[in-house]
């Protein structure tokens, strides 16, 4: 696996908690290995347009064991075009679910879904507050190709649900948690400090340190790094504030 670093005492904020991660695609490999041994359920949302006929994670994670599979809702479902009650337009997908429960090397049982449909629906309809211990959204973007959903930032939107997506995702962190960007998709100056840079994920951590700063009702320290994607991934690592 790639060089990473999170601290210790940040990793434990993990345990026993769910983890959501936005615009995944097939992201897979990094997290698991990561948080495997802290994280209980682990969700990757996304359109997935092969209508969730995808390979088992145990396909790039050789020490896990398949234990169980099943799909749930309509995983072929056509995406439409609906109009809100303000008559704007807005995409809809009828969302499924690919879950399997697998057994690490030490013997804990561990859930993995994929969640065909939109992620910021998804936030809000499969999490209750304070239940997420770790939150990512990395190698995406607002242009072709991109999801241009902002959750790490409070944009308005002409359909609410879509909007305002860091006060929703708030809500359902816990008081302690971690958010992992690559700065794709935000306007807090910070997480996008070093996005589209080649700058390495030890070096854009080592600048952070003694910078933390408030937003969004938490306060955030740069507590590690992953892979680099559209720049350096950093870890953060939030406390909520009274």
């Amino acid at each position: 696996m790639s060089d990473f670093y999170i601290a210790q005492e940040w990793l434990e904020v993990s345990r026993d908690t769910a983890f959501f991660y936005a615009a995944a695609g097939s992201d897979y490999t990094e997290p698991l290995a990561i948080f495997q041994n802290y994280v209980s359920e682990f969700w990757f949302s996304d359109i997935y347009t092969t209508g969730l006929q995808l390979p088992p994670v145990c396909a790039f994670h050789t020490d896990l064991l398949l234990l169980e599979q099943n799909t749930s809702g309509e995983p072929f479902a056509i995406m439409e075009t609906r109009r809100a009650e303000n008559g704007r337009r807005y995409r809809f997908v009828k969302p499924s679910k690919l879950t399997e429960v697998y057994e690490t090397t030490d013997g804990r049982h561990i859930t993995v879904v994929r969640r065909r449909g939109f992620g910021q629906i998804g936030l809000t309809k499969e999490f209750g507050e304070r239940s997420l211990g770790v939150f990512m959204h990395r190698g995406d973007s607002p242009g072709e190709g991109g999801s241009n959903v902002y959750f790490l930032a409070n944009k308005k939107t002409y359909y609410e649900p879509c909007g305002t997506l860091f006060n929703k995702l708030a809500r359902r962190l816990k008081d302690r948690a971690l958010v992992i960007s690559d700065g794709s998709n935000t306007n807090i100056r910070q997480l996008r400090r070093f996005h589209s840079s080649s700058t390495q994920g030890r070096q854009a951590f080592a600048y952070h340190q003694g910078r933390d700063f408030d937003f969004g009702g938490f306060r955030w320290s740069c507590v590690g790094w992953l892979s680099m994607k559209n720049g350096p991934t950093l870890v953060w690592g939030l406390t909520r504030q009274a």
